[in-house]
């Protein structure tokens, strides 16, 4: 047992000494929540902030309550509690929604509703200036708490309700606009965030893929024999490029034939036979539910988006390629030195994720990382906004021939072979 303790003793010792493992295996993670605790909290205080301006028990200054009917006196008295600015017609709801962000229409009668044993159906329509950003949300869900409680305020102390239609007053209905279109934030947000994760994952393994290629040709000493080859700078990157690019395309066709074949697989497992009336049989299919829900998506997101997959591996192997030609001695360096750059790289991924607003310096700096701007396009062209989506797919491709330029630059001589290695001294 003594010896058995004395080599896990020796183990550790010589596993923390080494810098590569203390960098990219104890430090780095910590550094990872640190950096996500960081950007959570910024949204926090975004959102907290935000719900501070809709103040107590009054709807938001920015929104207005339509009236179907102007006589009825249960509407007008929630209108009254909410201290809410009242129109009675809703003739243009595209002016409507421009002079205001947040338009509630409650329908019908609602004395008459409540008198009849059925919720009031109300609409919230919102003018939403990001889809994706996390007050927004919860500015909705206030408006929406705001109005469940008026109402049962009113209702209360007048009317004789059963217990279930006093707890739930309203019929809502939620539609969320952006520049003009009502998009679905749940989809929007599902989509963007699956892409921006295959995004990340796809373009992570094509960053270290890149970064080791130039660790082993160090580690086996084989960088000199490149610079012997009758190449020119840019075909030496090209070729580089070209061969790490098809094994990182290998992994995004590998990653489709494996979905493809999950979906086979789980498609029979969603259909449901439960017994109905009289005895008879229903089938819920809920991969049809599924389907049905996607089919608000774009038909050019698909194609679109995996052009723009492609391009992503390709900008990332670039960004491989630089990193291990700066810092990568051998492949250890090069796990070390991608650890380190992907807490760089996620920071512009979490940011949209979280839906925080940036100073527009900041987003221009994001620009130069290799995520951030596909990850943009795939983003708004599911918003179809398809002049957006253009421009960051422009560029996409001036980062890949930047990063392409940097390191045809770097990979000469006794850079190639050498490059700037950590070194952090024992």
């Amino acid at each position: 047992m003594r010896k058995a303790v004395a080599v896990a003793t020796r183990e550790f010792k010589s596993l923390i000494r080494d810098r590569y493992v203390l960098l990219g295996v104890v430090i780095a993670p910590f550094l990872a929540f640190v950096v996500m605790g960081l950007i959570f909290s910024f949204a926090a205080r975004e959102v907290s902030e935000t719900v501070k301006t809709i103040g107590v028990g009054t709807l938001p200054e920015s929104s207005i309550l339509v009236l179907e009917d102007p006589s009825d006196e249960l509407g007008l008295e929630v209108a009254r509690l909410l201290k809410a600015r009242v129109a009675y017609n809703l003739d243009n709801l595209e002016k409507a929604l421009r002079d205001y962000r947040i338009v509630v229409v409650v329908h019908g009668s609602p004395t008459h509703s409540i008198a009849s044993g059925v919720p009031v159906k109300v609409t919230i329509m919102f003018r939403s200036e990001n889809p994706l950003r996390i007050s927004d949300s919860i500015v909705l869900q206030s408006v929406r708490s705001l109005l469940e409680t008026a109402f049962q305020a009113v209702i209360a102390p007048r009317y004789n309700v059963s217990l279930n239609l006093l707890l739930n007053p309203l019929d809502v209905e939620e539609k969320v606009y952006f520049e003009n279109r009502e998009v679905n934030p749940t989809l929007v947000y599902g989509l963007t965030l699956a892409l921006g994760f295959l995004v990340f994952i796809l373009g992570l393994t094509a960053l270290q893929v890149g970064a080791m290629s130039i660790g082993v040709e160090r580690e086996a000493r084989t960088a000199e024999i490149l610079l012997t080859l009758p190449l020119r700078r840019h075909e030496l990157v090209a070729g580089k490029v070209a061969g790490v690019s098809a094994i990182s395309m290998l992994a995004l066709l590998s990653f489709i034939a494996g979905f493809l074949f999950y979906l086979y697989a789980v498609a029979p497992l969603l259909r449901v036979e439960i017994e109905g009336p009289e005895g008879q049989v229903v089938t819920i299919d809920l991969f049809k539910v599924v389907r049905g829900a996607l089919e608000g998506i774009p038909g050019t997101v698909i194609p679109f988006g995996l052009l723009v997959l492609a391009l992503t591996l390709v900008n990332a192997t670039l960004t491989g390629l630089l990193v291990g030609l700066l810092f990568a001695g051998d492949v250890r360096g090069a796990l070390t030195s991608t650890s380190y750059m992907t807490l760089v790289l996620v920071v512009p991924l979490f940011t949209e994720a979280y839906g925080l607003e940036l100073p527009t310096l900041l987003k221009l700096l994001f620009l130069l990382t290799p995520f951030y701007s596909p990850f943009k396009s795939i983003q708004a062209l599911i918003l179809e906004d398809y002049t957006v989506s253009l421009a960051y797919m422009a560029a996409t491709l001036a980062y890949l021939v930047l990063v392409l330029v940097a390191s045809s630059l770097i990979m000469s001589g006794e850079r190639l072979v050498y490059g700037f290695t950590l070194r952090i001294r024992r």
